[in-house]
């Protein structure tokens, strides 16, 4: 069994075939050699939040932050949550 806490190692791992690994969606699906085997469990689903202190939440420049990040996980809902469309595994992969 091999460990690791670095997400670079963990891809490289099962791009050598080393095992299966588990990371963020949005991560393993960006890596064309590598296929999902299983849906992401249903326990780590949860929320993103993003706490700002009070007495700058109106500045310009948070406001602008703020604004830009949840636009940007608006739009990649799906990705971030393991729901965008999953390309198909490779033929030869399965059989390895």
């Amino acid at each position: 069994m091999t460990r690791s806490n670095s997400i670079t190692n963990l891809i490289s791992a099962a791009k050598a075939g080393l095992g299966v690994t588990m990371f963020p969606c949005f991560i393993g699906d960006s890596e064309p050699d590598l296929v999902r085997c299983m849906a992401p469990p249903p326990e780590l689903d949860g929320e993103v939040w993003l706490i700002v202190r009070e007495d700058i939440r109106h500045s310009p420049h948070v406001r602008a932050f703020v604004d830009s990040f949840a636009a940007y996980m608006l739009a990649h809902r799906a990705l971030h949550a393991g729901r965008a469309p999953v390309k198909a595994a490779k033929p030869d992969a399965m059989s390895a």
